[in-house]
């Protein structure tokens, strides 16, 4: 089945030989193996694989045939993409390899159930994002690695330059990479649940993560040591492959793999960092309120409770009341909780669970508006074809705020003026947001031309100086991408 290489929509960590081309004739005389690509997160993220062959509504070179040949697009619209995916898979991978497909499997109205299901899989929460949406100091510094120039060789000058580069903003996607022969970066997302990288796993080779140790000295390959040094004892580990890329990248970017593998670590996939967090309260985990220290149970629900009061999570659940009585619990936007048909504070509430007449579960559950047709607001800015060039911070030419300046214009998909706009984590309550009508044809979501709406995004107030990371929330439903921007 399809879930044999993909597991929970992830990847089975495996190489497969697929009939990829190897466009360096030189170096390689048969057909490159490709690594298993998660399913998770393939809205808006055409076209797929790591040629960017199936599901390509551009057209032109790819990473089978080259930078030197231009084929037609293979479908229209994101849903005929994902079919045109499916119909691949079921009459190629899918088939007996020795009969082939005698008959077509799946009616067509199965193959079109399945491409709706391909475009809604998304990924968990990040798995060190803190409750708060607030993100650490070497995340920050990660993402000024990552999308700041700073001062490697060259062109590409960041990891998501818009030309050269492999992972552009908003989704680390790119196709027709000039680097690498019109290769495409499928995704950089989940980076750290998987140990088998990049499309051939070069870097999980037993002797290239030895030999990073010391550094990476194979011709033209010249690198520091491994921020994470590998032990054969340990085995593969997701930090250990991500810092050979790295031994190897870092004469380019000039940028170490701690910060950056922090950023992964962290960087929002959409949901807050609040969501499926749990808490029970009973007389055990409940403490006097009165008492000199919070107890860690009240210490979630803090957290929680702002969570909810942010519109990022709906934290509620259920109780039973006297041993007997089951209530239903939600918080309320009034800073009590409803409990059944009363209303209870929480120093009420840990005080009854105190007393053993409050036994309660509550989660921080997907607000009302998100289902999986729910589309993520993505944001991003003008890409080298605009006009923008490369600006004050390198490729891509992120938003510079000084002088009092609290506008910046950027280019976006599934955003609306009603939507909420969050700095570092936080609800920007005095925020707005403008849409400027039309639609402009850049390479600000995706290599090729992707229709993006341009919009305003106005702070209202400036924050303090240095780095800062933007983001979008749709009405009741999803956070965008982290646009980072500087306050001078």
């Amino acid at each position: 089945s399809c879930g044999s290489c993909h597991p929970d929509g992830n990847t089975d960590q495996l190489l497969w030989n697929l009939g990829a081309e190897c466009t360096w004739t030189a170096l390689c005389a048969q057909k490159e193996p490709r690594s298993t690509m998660p399913i998770r997160g393939l809205r808006d993220s055409l076209p797929l694989h790591w040629d960017g062959k199936p599901g390509d509504p551009f057209g032109g070179p790819n990473g089978e045939v080259g930078l030197l040949v231009s084929l037609p697009a293979s479908c229209a619209t994101e849903h005929d993409c994902f079919r045109d995916l499916v119909d691949g898979g079921l009459t190629g991978v899918m088939c007996d390899q020795t009969g082939g497909c005698p008959s077509p499997p799946l009616t067509t109205a199965e193959r079109d159930d399945m491409a709706d299901f391909l475009a809604v899989v998304s990924y968990p929460p990040a798995r060190s994002r803190r409750v708060d949406d607030s993100l650490s100091a070497s995340a920050v510094a990660g993402f000024e690695d990552f999308y700041m120039d700073q001062g490697g060789l060259g062109d590409p000058n960041t990891c998501a330059d818009s030309n050269s580069g492999c992972h552009e903003l908003p989704l680390g996607t790119a196709t027709n990479s000039e680097t690498l022969g019109a290769f495409d970066a499928p995704t950089q997302r989940g980076l750290t649940d998987r140990y088998l990288q990049f499309s051939s796993g070069f870097t999980s080779a037993e002797e290239i993560m030895s030999t990073s140790n010391s550094g990476i000295s194979i011709p033209p390959f010249f690198g520091p040591p491994n921020d994470f040094p590998y032990s054969a004892a340990d085995g593969l580990e997701e930090d250990t492959v991500f810092g050979v890329a790295f031994a190897v990248f870092n004469p380019v970017y000039n940028v170490d793999a701690t910060d950056i593998f922090q950023m992964f670590e962290e960087a929002s996939n959409g949901h807050s960092g609040a969501l499926g967090r749990q808490v029970t309260l009973n007389s055990v985990t409940a403490i006097d309120p009165l008492g000199p220290d919070l107890s860690p149970a009240e210490e979630i629900l803090i957290d929680l409770e702002a969570a909810d009061a942010q519109g990022v999570v709906n934290f509620r659940g259920r109780g039973l009341r006297y041993g007997s009585i089951e209530v239903p619990i939600s918080y309320l936007p009034t800073g009590i909780y409803q409990v059944g048909n009363v209303t209870m504070t929480r120093a009420q509430l840990l005080a009854d669970a105190l007393t053993g007449d409050m036994l309660a579960t509550l989660t921080a559950y997907l607000r009302a508006g998100v289902a999986e047709s729910t589309p993520q607001p993505l944001v991003s800015v003008a890409g080298a074809n605009c006009g923008t060039g490369v600006g004050t911070t390198g490729d891509p030419d992120l938003p510079v705020l000084s002088g009092g300046v609290t506008a910046m214009a950027l280019e976006s998909i599934h955003v609306t003026a009603a939507d909420h706009v969050f700095v570092d984590g936080l609800l920007d309550s005095g925020a707005s947001i403008t849409l400027l009508g039309g639609t402009s044809a850049c390479e600000a979501l995706g290599e090729d031309t992707v229709a993006t709406d341009p919009v305003m995004v106005d702070l209202g107030s400036s924050p303090s100086a240095g780095t800062h990371l933007l983001q979008v929330q749709t009405d009741e439903g999803l956070l965008s991408n982290e646009l980072p921007f500087l306050v001078q």
